[in-house]
């Protein structure tokens, strides 16, 4: 299992869903981009999905975590394949490109407790 760090948070997730999202998110810096990076995750033993909006200013940070074997956290398979699409048409983007947010984009599409 590793931990991706975002803006102060800390969520647990299996090992390749955490390469390929702070690999995502390397390149979304690299491109001035914004977007949201959704992956599967455990909080207290739950499976969940976490939600990070990553760009310049808001990197993703990972550790490994040496004392917690992986295992499969479940629509794994699915985020790491989608995941390394979305990877695939960064590397393929020339740099420098302009980039719009769909307009039906919205960080906030789910209910945040206050």
């Amino acid at each position: 299992m590793k931990t991706l760090l975002w803006q102060g948070h800390a969520v647990e997730t299996a090992d390749e869903v955490a390469d390929a999202a702070f690999e995502l998110a390397r390149l979304l810096v690299g491109f001035s981009r914004v977007e949201r990076i959704d992956v599967p995750a455990e909080v207290d033993g739950h499976a969940t999905t976490a939600s990070f909006v990553v760009g310049a200013g808001m990197g993703l940070g990972m550790l490994s975590l040496p004392g917690e074997p992986d295992h499969e956290v479940p629509g794994s398979a699915a985020a790491v394949s989608e995941l390394r699409e979305r990877i695939a048409r960064l590397d393929d983007a020339p740099t420098g490109s302009d980039f719009r947010l769909p307009d039906d984009f919205s960080v906030l599409d789910h209910d945040i407790d206050s």
